[in-house]
């Protein structure tokens, strides 16, 4: 299960507009490297306390904690902790909206997996061996490999609610989604394979299904796929590191 966490923050002195500001940017840099999911997320002032909540849904069970000491968020943090009266509080709760869902344990990986999260939006990233959710932050990317998923990630969520809504763009955004030679999956393709790089480890990258549709063999390669069983594929292509339905 995973965990919702808010934490407060009490202004001391200062205009609080300026400090309202600083926290509404400390909180979408929160969600922008990989903290909070990018759904559900919120900045609630209370001008008569001159005080802040930032709350969402964490990617990791420590986010706000590692938050507090990550070199990417140090000098919002900093301008955050100067207008402090004391130091900020946090509270925790199990999110009930995603009971399957849990966070990965371990601290070194030998295979990922690439998968937009459509539904929660907490993390684009998954461990092959427990199919726990690994927030971007662990892995340490590099400034731009970050922003690539960033991007990537809020590209395929409006997509994808493109096709649910079945409107006008249903057909385009099926494309997208389904076809491997879309842009959009040849992006992930290519993420996919900068994170094996930098990473030191395979990233595997997952091609969703139109329902009733199932890959022969690899729309990437032609080639035969290996059987493999996951709670969300169950074939994988070792050659284009491609997982799916077969």
């Amino acid at each position: 299960m995973l965990r919702y966490g808010i934490e407060r923050f009490e202004m001391s002195h200062g205009p609080f507009g300026e400090f309202s500001t600083i926290a509404t940017s400390y909180v979408t840099s929160l969600v922008s490297n990989g903290f909070l999911a990018r759904n559900g997320w919120s900045v609630n002032r209370d001008d008569k306390e001159s005080a802040i909540w930032l709350s969402g849904t964490l990617c990791h069970d420590t986010a706000l904690q590692d938050a507090q000491t990550n070199p990417r968020l140090l000098d919002l943090r900093h301008s955050l902790e100067s207008h402090l009266i004391e130091k900020s509080d946090v509270q925790y709760f199990e999110s009930t909206n995603s009971e399957d869902d849990h966070y990965c344990a371990h601290k070194k990986w030998e295979s990922l997996m690439l998968v937009c999260d459509t539904i929660y939006g907490v993390s684009s990233v998954k461990c092959t061996e427990c199919d726990g959710i690994v927030a971007i932050y662990r892995l340490e990317p590099s400034s731009e490999l970050a922003s690539r998923l960033w991007s990537w990630d809020s590209q395929y969520a409006a997509i994808d609610a493109c096709w649910v809504a079945s409107g006008e763009y249903e057909l385009w955004a099926g494309n997208e989604l389904f076809d491997i030679k879309s842009k959009l999956n040849k992006c992930g393709l290519e993420i996919a394979a900068t994170m094996t790089h930098e990473m030191d480890c395979e990233v595997r990258y997952f091609l969703p299904t139109d329902e009733g549709v199932r890959h022969i063999s690899c729309p990437q390669c032609g080639g035969h796929f290996q059987k493999i069983h996951t709670p969300q594929y169950n074939a994988i292509c070792d050659k284009c590191k491609i997982v799916t339905q077969h």
